[in-house]
């Protein structure tokens, strides 16, 4: 560890896991779902859904039966001093996910709201607010996210229903009476990128306090299925109000509906703004779990003694360094789309098959032959 860790509660321990699930990437939703599997979208995001909570039970299992205090003594305690394998291509991954999801957000806030401002000033603020609030202790990283994280449903809800109203097309947000297994695997693929948690989830669950390791996986599994729920109703509003065709050809399809939502009212004429402020907080508050788990797990490795929480807050910049290099590589919303969609995706969905069930097995056999006294 990193020296002591204040407990989080259980409420605190949703809200981390699902702000480190999904807030990155909504705003592109459900644009690469509907282009791979057309009206088999929704059997998509149920497959998507019911895979992500699997492997989120799977790897709270995983964190269980081998103990520690965070994701890398896990991996040490199944891998010995193969850990690092596993371990750098998690952090990898998630490096590649999150300085996409900062470029995108960044390109969308250039292109739509701060046209004057450089594309580089807005990555860079958003990565300096993400570091800042990620260098804080566990605690008061929870308590930002217990704040922030209603906010922005709530926000979202508010413009959910307005939307609904607006909404005509109704038929194109039915699923098909044609179920193509082949569609439904392209869009469980394509919604990978949502799910790229396992690391946060074993990293954080020792936290919680006083609540026994199976219902911090339910907890867990409970974030999965929240917002699989919101992804529903942000598939449902986009493809009743655009319809199926227009929504997979708009760059941004959420921000396009909400964005141009409109009251008879003169309190409110753009009520779409209004969302605006909690998706930015979300998108900071998401890449901020994420550089705190990953600074966490490696402040650990170096061990030794003095200042390990100043260890940490070391390694939070280095990793938002990175961050700003890897995001600046980006040139366009498209070329980045791709590179998460047709690139980071099958890895990650690869690698996680592929290293959760051998993390398992491993594990499942020292428990069998070297049994806990």
């Amino acid at each position: 560890m990193t020296g002591p860790v204040e407990p989080i509660g259980r409420g605190q321990f949703f809200l981390l896991v699902a702000i480190s699930v999904v807030a990155g990437g909504v705003y592109i939703w459900p644009q690469a779902v509907l282009a791979a599997a057309g009206q088999n979208a929704v059997w998509s995001l149920v497959g998507s859904v019911a895979l992500a909570g699997a492997t989120t039970w799977a790897h709270g299992l995983w964190g269980e039966w081998a103990g520690g205090p965070h994701y890398l003594a896990a991996a040490e305690r199944t891998w010995g001093w193969a850990r690092w394998g596993p371990f750098a291509v998690t952090v990898a991954l998630c490096l590649a996910v999150e300085s996409a999801f900062v470029a995108l957000f960044a390109q969308m806030l250039h292109v739509l709201f701060y046209v004057a401002t450089p594309l580089v000033v807005l990555r860079l603020l958003i990565i300096l607010l993400a570091g800042w609030f990620a260098s804080k202790p566990l605690n008061g990283l929870a308590r930002n996210v217990q704040f922030w994280f209603p906010l922005v449903i709530f926000s979202f809800l508010f413009l959910w229903v307005a939307g609904m109203f607006q909404a005509r097309d109704w038929p194109a947000a039915l699923p098909s009476n044609v179920v193509s297994l082949v569609d439904i695997a392209r869009g469980i693929l394509m919604t990978w990128y949502l799910w790229i948690q396992g690391a946060v989830l074993v990293t954080l669950a020792p936290h919680v306090s006083d609540t026994p390791a199976r219902r911090v996986r339910r907890i867990a599994v409970a974030a999965i299925l929240a917002q699989g729920v919101i992804l529903l109703m942000i598939y449902v509003l986009v493809t009743a109000t655009l319809g199926p065709e227009a929504a997979q050809h708009l760059e941004w399809p959420l921000i396009f509906v909400v964005s141009n939502l409109n009251f008879s009212s003169a309190f409110i004429s753009r009520p779409g703004v209004f969302i605006l402020l909690g998706w930015v907080a979300a998108l900071i508050l998401h890449v901020s779990v994420h550089l705190y788990c990953g600074a966490t797990n490696l402040a650990a490795a170096f061990g030794g003694h003095g200042d390990q929480e100043g260890r940490r807050r070391l390694l939070v910049a280095a990793f938002a360094l990175v961050l700003a290099v890897a995001s600046s590589v980006y040139t366009s919303p498209s070329e980045t789309t791709d590179w998460v969609l047709k690139v980071v995706d099958p890895w990650a969905l690869g690698w996680c098959l592929l290293i959760l069930p051998a993390s398992l097995a491993v594990m499942w056999w020292r428990r069998r032959v070297r049994p806990a006294a």
